[in-house]
């Protein structure tokens, strides 16, 4: 019985990291695309205290290195349209590396985890370990829900809470949702200062329209 008991312990969690892996799917030459509105507040703004601004985002995978301790690491560039797909301009690299422990990325000059495995819902971990900024704690919210994110519908997700942050002055929220075999299908970051009926900061909203 205690053998038994062992091997199962073992599956399940061998389970459990391969499920977390399969939440990031890279290759090379690989596109993504993102449907993204940043909404600015501004109380100072009489006429316009409230502005959208749309924007596509396009990530591409371009290549892979080994780094200094022999893990594969994926260098991904991104791209901006304010013209619906028409023109891109260079946006900013990234680079990320999935191994058993979870998924770092680093991007403006920045590691963060933002996954650990193995997934398990309500797991938290300290998403700046690997950096310089304070303790942020990352939590899942959701474990293999299905989502649509008004474009594209999936069967298994992950949600993951970066930050929580709730006052009658500010909110500070970042939720991101990642999709089996699709990666980040959806993100949203808000960081607004209340005083009253009015309000300043702005909000950052992205989802995934196609691979």
């Amino acid at each position: 019985m205690p053998v038994l008991f062992l091997l199962s312990c073992k599956k399940e969690t061998e389970k459990l990291s391969i499920l977390g892996e399969e939440y990031f799917s890279y290759e090379i030459g690989q596109n993504r695309y993102y449907q993204c509105d940043s909404i600015l507040y501004n109380s100072f703004d009489a006429q316009n205290p409230r502005r959208v601004v749309s924007f596509i985002i396009k990530e591409y995978v371009k290549d892979t290195f080994t780094d200094n301790e022999g893990k594969e690491v994926f260098r991904l560039e991104r791209y901006i349209s304010y013209d619906n797909d028409t023109s891109y301009s260079f946006f900013n690299l990234a680079t990320i590396q999935i191994d058993k422990l979870g998924i770092q990325f680093y991007e403006n000059n920045a590691r963060y985890v933002r996954m650990s495995f193995p997934i398990r819902e309500k797991r938290s971990w300290d998403g700046n370990i690997y950096n310089s900024f304070e303790r942020q704690r990352y939590e899942y919210t959701s474990v293999n829900e299905p989502y649509s994110n008004g474009f594209m519908n999936f069967d298994e997700t992950v949600g993951i809470n970066q930050k929580d942050e709730q006052t009658i002055i500010s909110e500070k929220i970042e939720n991101y949702t990642y999709g089996k075999n699709f990666g980040l299908i959806e993100k949203n970051v808000k960081n607004i200062d209340i005083d009253g009926s009015d309000k300043d900061g702005f909000e950052i909203i992205w989802k995934l329209t196609s691979i």
